[in-house]
């Protein structure tokens, strides 16, 4: 008998990583710390996207662009979740990361007083 899913992502952590290539549009799973984390099809650097990422369609280049964005701003698809709703267009994706810039400031600035 199989274990089931949740067990098997503790026991095994490094074999659920999931790396998306913007290039080519594709998802590929990659043990941390392998050898080659470019992409097989055009050799281009792969982005560590979590263990949770869900990879759009291939044909959807609006959700490809804005999981681009996303991923420069730092978000990963991790078991802790905590990203809220994600956006769906550009207004949403700019809003967000405003959103997103006012708690990093916030964030350091507050590491700063306390002398973190």
């Amino acid at each position: 008998m199989s274990q089931p899913r949740s067990t098997y992502l503790k026991r095994n952590p490094g074999k659920s990583l999931r790396f998306a290539c913007f290039s080519c549009r594709l998802c590929f799973h990659r043990a941390r710390g392998a050898d080659s984390l470019d992409c097989p099809s055009c050799r281009q650097p792969m982005s560590e996207m979590g263990s949770h990422f869900r990879a759009p369609r291939r044909d959807d280049r609006k959700a490809w662009r804005i999981l681009q964005a996303l991923c420069g701003l730092g978000v990963r698809f991790g078991s802790g979740g905590g990203w809220g709703i994600l956006p769906r267009n550009s207004s949403e994706l700019a809003a967000f990361r405003s959103r997103r810039i006012a708690l990093d400031v916030h964030y350091w600035s507050q590491s700063i007083r306390r002398g973190r």
